[in-house]
């Protein structure tokens, strides 16, 4: 990066020249005809453009991978950061690994985990009706979640909200409250 953008003006106090430090700073490159680019002295027909940069004060989601935060929010568990699929239990996220395309392979591993609601644990004791599936009659290997629920995933506009159940009190009916997931988490 060639600026440090800090200004969101393009132009001084004249309106005659672009603002160092703006949005249109002469290192950037020109944008009119009677000025050289500061950074490679080329005129505007010549002058390839250069990079600048803004620091933000809080981390926001970017607009273009709003939506593939979203799924891999979708694909892991809030409390201990573990898939929530394995290949050991779950054949189609097996089989999701075999492919070689990496956006197929994402497509796939997040359709075998959206499904689930919660990051299975780890049983304590080894007997043998708890360690084989009784559909596939495959034994199941632990996958050493934590046990918590997880939570839908919502998107509205450019945040990110999860729905969660809390108890209010013992016998009553569950609130289910949009909890605001920032990006700063």
């Amino acid at each position: 990066s060639v600026v440090h953008v800090q200004y969101p003006d393009t132009m001084d106090e004249s309106r005659t020249k672009p603002r160092e430090g703006g949005l249109n700073d002469p290192l950037l490159g020109t944008t009119d005809r009677q000025y050289k680019c500061k950074t490679c002295n080329n005129d505007m027909n010549n002058c390839p453009g250069h990079f600048g940069h803004i620091e933000l004060a809080k981390p926001v989601y970017h607009p273009g991978f709003i939506n593939k935060t979203k799924k891999i929010l979708e694909m892991v568990c809030h409390q201990c950061s573990k898939l929530l699929c394995d290949e050991n239990n779950d054949e189609q996220f097996a089989q999701a690994l075999r492919l070689r395309d990496p956006k197929a392979r994402f497509a796939m591993v997040w359709k075998a985990c959206k499904g689930k609601k919660v990051c299975e644990i780890e049983t304590g004791g080894k007997e043998e009706k708890d360690s084989i599936d009784t559909a596939t009659g495959i034994e199941k290997v632990p996958h050493g979640g934590c046990g918590s629920s997880h939570p839908d995933i919502r998107k509205k506009a450019l945040q990110l909200y999860a729905k969660v159940e809390e108890a209010r009190e013992e016998g009553m009916k569950k609130e289910v409250k949009d909890k605001l997931i920032t990006p700063e988490q």
